[in-house]
């Protein structure tokens, strides 16, 4: 069964879980509807999963002020509805994963009602990597069925780097990782990891300055290869931390650096890409869902997405620029012990 459409709605919505965007003034001359905006991402290696849903709203204020300061009942279904995903293995339903509400994870501040969210909840549960998920919202009052469906992504690894890394190659080199199944888009990391020491104290404080390397699309035939400048890091770390006297810096041993790939699916791939097209803070409209109702009036996206983590040591020629190099020298940091 294929999911996918496009939608215009003036109302308000939550772009990839993390960014709101509201109409300031919704008309109230508008016929009530039940309108519903969820969000799931599924990982294979996660045995606890959420569903983030809200209900469309209208007001005669001002809609950033209602949203702020009405209670969860203006923005969430409560208990009203039933929230559960059915697994499929080869088109056979295999079993049935109901969703109770949580409130244990606080939302940061921001747009909507804050600390308290409510979230759906499936906790204990292992994914089949080889089965397709059909999540289930019913209104229990209206009997309004909503619904979306998603594959699994795959584990996969990176496979390069291959070996040491030389952090000051001036040159174009290659990280990448292996091809999987379902990938439609990756984000992929590079992620130094120091030690800062409180010269007062002796405390030792474990960071990380994570710097962005690429994001595009996957290639779904072939492993992805990613060119970039790795020196560039040192740029990222002077941008990132600033001078302290009260602190020594030295890198968490010398197996410091990480690279790291996140993949998503094609919903998300899809929903991503319509919202970056029209991306604005102005902007209040949703481009792509997969979510289905009979009156078409669901938004948001299911998807699922996995993630991958590669440890490499650095050369001591990547230590001493980090010492005394143009754009470090000053932050304070010395030799690590071999």
């Amino acid at each position: 069964m294929k999911m996918n459409r496009k939608k215009t709605i003036i109302l308000f919505t939550v772009i990839a879980a993390f960014f709101v965007a509201c109409k300031p003034n919704f008309s109230v001359n508008d016929k009530k509807q039940d309108i519903s905006i969820a969000y799931c991402l599924l990982n294979m290696n996660e045995t606890n999963h959420y569903v983030k849903i809200y209900k469309a709203f209208l007001t005669d204020e001002n809609a950033y002020i209602y949203a702020a300061n009405s209670g969860l009942e203006a923005i969430s279904y409560m208990d009203s509805i039933e929230v559960k995903m059915e697994e499929y293995l080869n088109g056979v339903l295999t079993r049935t994963i109901p969703f109770d509400t949580t409130t244990t994870i606080p939302k940061d501040s921001g747009v909507f009602h804050y600390p308290t969210q409510i979230l759906y909840a499936a906790k204990n549960v292992k994914l089949n990597p080889d089965a397709t998920y059909l999540l289930k919202l019913k209104n229990k009052y209206t009997n309004k069925e909503t619904y979306a469906e998603t594959n699994m992504i795959n584990n996969f690894f990176i496979s390069l780097p291959n070996s040491e890394v030389d952090l000051t190659y001036s040159k174009t080199v290659n990280c990448g990782f292996t091809l999987t199944a379902n990938a439609a888009m990756y984000e992929m990391y590079q992620i130094l990891r120091y030690i800062e020491v409180d010269k007062r104290t002796g405390e030792e404080t474990k960071h990380s300055v994570r710097r962005r390397v690429s994001s595009g699309e996957v290639n779904p035939s072939a492993p992805t290869v990613i060119k970039y400048d790795v020196n560039k890091i040192y740029k990222v770390i002077a941008d990132h931390l600033k001078k302290n006297e009260n602190v020594i810096r030295k890198i968490d041993t010398y197996a410091c650096l990480d690279y790291e790939a996140w993949i998503a699916g094609r919903a998300f791939s899809l929903y991503m890409k319509a919202y970056n097209q029209s991306s604005s803070v102005l902007n209040n409209k949703i481009d792509y869902t997969n979510f289905v109702s009979e009156n078409n009036n669901a938004f948001g996206v299911f998807s699922s997405r996995n993630s991958a983590k590669r440890t490499y040591t650095i050369t001591s020629a990547s230590e001493d620029s980090l010492v005394n190099g143009q754009y470090t020298k000053h932050l304070g940091f010395v030799k690590a012990t071999r």
